[in-house]
């Protein structure tokens, strides 16, 4: 069987309008036929329905065992989702896929079992029934007048590979509980009295066809090329609709999510935060969540935005996303109330957006969300507030009964106390503003009105007078305070702005998995009041909790070690708030990268407290702070593959230029040996002496040849390996290791003049004799292949400052400057050795002797003409000589 996405296993669903119908012995009998054909099927949980005929196609199928769970005191048997995991059958039959799990399981929901299996690549066969389809719940109790309570997201249905109706006549369908085939006769009597009445029957059915059958629209749509057009078609329509923190709004989501459905149409969720609803009041932001949490789940966008007020931020996110339909709430409380004598209905169709406006009634309100004073929830009132309040008050009456004195006029006593209203702004909350501003007024009355001391006035134009200085303070209170709280958001974008902008430069300047890791813990605990822990697979993809932060915040469990292997190995976040073992107290979120789950951060409160680790409109900042340490994780994981990347390249380009050189290189002498051996082989019995003996010479220069290119590849490699350590040092006299150089390459300087001049005070060096003579052998060499014939060559060693130098000259054409590095690298040859032998690694092999002794070799002009290779060696410095071995050293005291 196919899988419907690559490694990702298929769901069918066998759907029905009731209980009753044939799901489940439809699922068993189909899934009997594939086993008897040969497929891997096995039956992970069958609803013991108590049904003979059920129960005898269970016997012909494989049944794991059901996982025994005690709740309530009552025993329960449950699907048991990991022996299915590590059973891992082709196909898996999964009954009730609405079903809800018990406290302890992984998954509150059985559909979310279902959507492990399938990401382990198992294919899952299920049932379910209308009824529980999340999107149609407002129907089905407007029809029935039953709340069906477990519910499967539409997109769950929707997603699902195949979908199988199992249809039957509402009448059969009553007969076969009267049968009893059902329900036992007492339940079915009692259930054919409530939700299976016949009318709701005829409904649920309706409900069933009409929903198998969008579906299978939609996928007509895709099999038959037609999808472009349905979206040309519906591309004009983008659904809006408005999250309140009221329970009732979920039957607004519900409507929102048919409508986008018939539209076929993207929707998304808005949540608009305004001043006056309390961001820190529990039950308020338990409900956005909720309902946020739910929209997401209908298969909705959910936004997050803040605003002055509703309508102002609706409207402007519709008019910059396009937005064609806004859908929002009316409740019966506010139909009663009608504040202000303008709905919001009114008000966003007043503001003359080109969108549509839908209310949808959504019955009885919950008790409507707690108001708050702008400023109260996060500037309380303190003694300070009152006391500089109450001196500029006081400050003000003192100067306007200085004003009076004057003479001057009640307009600069008016100001005094204004003033005093500003004061009271811009330095208290805005419940000391506001009270102040009515002291004001108040002090006013009092001492600067006749009759004096009494609130009643003998003129009425005072009241006008009193009226406008009100109006006038509470205006001033009003926008200074809005003008504070712009201030206080435009504070906290800046300092979110600059948090990122260093978490971004403090991960730039790491290198290395562990250390990103460290540093990012670190951070993160700096910028929020919570435990960070970060794990990062193994090369075998397993979670290694190694000492990755210090110091270490707290040993993780077992379990929670397991659980981060499951996230690791799913992408999907679980713990604390999520669908997936909710009641951790700590939240695993998975760092993503391309393609891939990168790690895994663990987030812990700092206390024991149960609330949510971040509100859900302060989540950007910390969503945003996770993206920069995936981006700083991806990023070294790229950089960890282009470095393997070259490293392979360099590989297999040197593995190229050695196969290369070696079969060029080999192939002549190899050539040679083949050549004069065949004519040995072939000549007369009576040839002449000189012929044969001029054919075994070319045969014994070729090998010879042929073992000086062996050498140089092995010495290559062993120099690669081992580096240092292949050096074995001993004090050695120069002129010995020259001399016996000279000797050794006699015959390649048979007719070149030779130039060697020692120093006779060179010193006793620590050196490695072979090597050192392999080294002089090369450059030699190389001074041969590179000049004239019968030009000379010169050797001079000198001691200057504690360092033995080596020099080799010849009188070719020199090398370039810029040619001077090239030529120690492997496999390069210069232009004019076209006509010689030799793998180009002689060079690279001297430098790195010289270096495995602690020296130098570089390329200096020959004031003559042609090139001066020189090297250098330390005097001094070395460690001491490797002392005997235990045995020979109590050998020789025994001869002694």
């Amino acid at each position: 069987m196919t899988r419907s996405r690559s490694g990702f296993g298929r769901l069918k669903i066998y759907f029905g309008y009731a209980a009753g119908v044939g799901k489940t012995h439809t699922m068993l009998e189909v899934a009997v036929r594939a086993r008897q054909a040969g497929q891997d099927v096995v039956a992970g949980y069958i609803e013991p329905h108590g049904r003979e005929e059920i129960d005898q196609l269970a016997q012909h199928l494989e049944q794991l065992p059901f996982r025994k769970t005690s709740y309530q005191g009552l025993t329960m048997q449950e699907f048991d989702l990991q022996a299915a995991l590590e059973r891992k059958p082709e196909i898996l039959l999964v009954d009730e896929l609405p079903h809800s799990n018990a406290p302890d399981a992984r998954h509150p929901k059985r559909y979310q079992d279902i959507a492990e299996l399938q990401r382990a690549g198992i294919d899952v066969w299920t049932t379910m029934n209308v009824q529980h389809l999340e999107g149609l719940n407002d129907l089905v109790e407007r029809l029935t007048g039953i709340v069906v309570q477990e519910l499967v997201p539409d997109s769950v249905f929707d997603q699902a590979d195949d979908v199988e109706l199992i249809d039957l006549p509402p009448e059969e369908l009553l007969e076969r509980f009267h049968q009893g085939k059902v329900y036992a006769p007492e339940k079915a009597q009692r259930a054919m009295g409530q939700f299976f009445r016949r009318t709701n029957l005829f409904a649920l059915r309706e409900l069933a066809l009409r929903r198998t059958a969008e579906r299978v629209g939609r996928q007509g749509y895709r099999e038959t090329g037609s999808e472009r057009l349905r979206q040309h078609i519906s591309s004009g329509e983008r659904i809006l609709v408005c999250i309140a923190p009221r329970k009732t709004t979920e039957r607004v989501l519900r409507t929102a999510q048919r409508m986008a459905s018939a539209f076929q149409a993207p929707w998304t969720a808005l949540y608009v935060q305004t001043p006056d609803l309390s961001s820190e009041d529990p039950e308020i932001q338990h409900k956005v969540n909720e309902h946020l949490a739910h929209a997401g789940r209908l298969g909705a966008d959910t936004v997050t935005i803040s605003a002055e007020n509703a309508v102002d931020g609706i409207v402007a996110h519709a008019r910059q996303h396009g937005f064609t339909q806004i859908i929002v709430g009316c409740h019966e409380a506010f139909l009663r109330r009608r504040r202000f004598g303008r709905s919001i209905t009114r008000r966003l169709l007043s503001q003359g957006g080109s969108f549509d406006v839908h209310v949808v009634s959504a019955g009885k309100d919950d008790r409507p969300p707690r108001t708050i004073t702008q400023r109260s929830e996060t500037h309380p009132v303190l003694p300070h507030h009152w006391l500089e309040a109450g001196s500029a008050l006081a400050l003000a009456t003192g100067i306007a009964f200085g004003f009076r004195e004057m003479g001057l006029a009640e307009a600069n006593i008016i100001m005094a106390y204004l003033a005093a209203v500003v004061f009271a702004a811009v330095r208290a909350p805005l419940k000391v503003a506001l009270i102040s501003s009515g002291l004001a007024v108040l002090l006013y009355d009092l001492f600067f009105t006749a009759p004096f001391y009494t609130v009643v006035v003998d003129d009425i134009q005072y009241l006008f007078t009193f009226g406008v200085m009100g109006l006038v303070a509470l205006t001033i209170t009003t926008l200074t305070a809005r003008v504070r709280r712009h201030a206080r958001i435009a504070e906290d974008l800046q300092q979110r702005a600059e948090r990122l902008s260093k978490l971004a430069r403090t991960l730039s300047g790491q290198s290395g998995q562990t250390r990103l890791v460290q540093v990012a813990e670190a951070e993160l605990r700096e910028i929020f009041p919570i435990h960070v822990r970060m794990l990062l697979p193994d090369r075998q993809g397993r979670i290694n909790p190694g000492p990755v932060n210090l110091p270490p915040i707290r040993d993780l469990t077992k379990d929670e070690l397991a659980l981060a292997e499951w996230v690791l190995n799913n992408g999907v976040p679980a713990g604390r708030g999520t669908d997936t073992l909710p009641g951790n107290p700590g939240l695993l979120l998975p760092l993503g990268g391309s393609g891939r789950t990168l790690g895994v951060v663990i987030l812990h409160r700092t206390n024991n407290s149960q609330d949510p680790l971040w509100p859900a409109e302060e989540w950007r900042l910390p969503k945003a702070c996770l993206l920069q340490v995936s981006i700083a994780l991806e990023r070294e994981y790229l950089s960890e593959i282009s470095r393997n990347t070259e490293v392979q390249v360099e590989t297999e380009r040197l593995r190229s230029a050695i196969l290369s050189s070696v079969s060029h290189d080999l192939r002549t002498p190899l050539s040679t040996i083949l050549g004069a051996a065949s004519s040995l082989q072939s000549m007369p019995a009576d040839c002449p002496t000189g012929v044969w003996q001029d054919l075994l010479h070319r045969i014994v220069n070729e090998a010879v040849e042929m073992e000086k290119l062996i050498e140089d590849l092995v010495s290559m490699s062993r120099l690669e390996a081992q580096g240092e350590r292949m050096v074995q040092l001993s004090w050695q006299e120069i002129d010995d290791v020259v001399n016996a150089t000279l000797n050794r390459m006699r015959s390649h300087l048979a007719n070149r003049p030779i130039h060697c001049i020692l120093d006779e005070s060179l010193p006793t060096t620590a050196m490695d004799p072979v090597l050192i003579q392999q080294v002089l052998s090369n450059l030699l060499e190389n001074a041969i292949t590179y000049s004239a014939d019968r030009s000379p060559v010169g050797i001079s060693v000198t001691e200057e400052s504690g360092v033995i130098i080596f020099s080799i000259s010849d009188r070719g054409p020199g090398i370039p400057e810029e040619d001077r590095e090239r030529v120690f690298t492997k496999f390069y040859r210069g232009p004019n050795a076209s006509d010689s032998r030799g793998l180009g690694i002689g060079l690279n092999i001297c430098k790195a002797i010289v270096e495995a002794h602690r020296g130098r070799l570089w390329i200096e002009d020959n004031p003559g003409g042609g090139a001066v290779f020189r090297f250098s060696l330390p005097v001094s410095g070395w460690p001491p000589l490797p002392r005997p071995s235990t045995n020979a050293t109590e050998a020789a005291e025994a001869n002694a």
